[in-house]
């Protein structure tokens, strides 16, 4: 049993998806904390008007 127990191609997929799924996850954390107002973009420093 000298062979490992992970290919090189499951090891980057596996490495791959993990850092997909962690930077996926502090994204959405940091957009919900951060306010997760999506209706107009804060930066402008517009707010909507009373039609929109």
């Amino acid at each position: 049993m000298d062979e490992p127990s992970l290919t090189p191609f499951a090891m980057t997929f596996m490495l791959v998806s993990m850092v997909s799924v962690t930077v996926l996850m502090v994204y959405c954390f940091w957009r919900i904390l951060r306010g997760g107002d999506v209706a107009y973009d804060t930066a402008d420093g517009e707010e909507p008007r009373s039609g929109d």
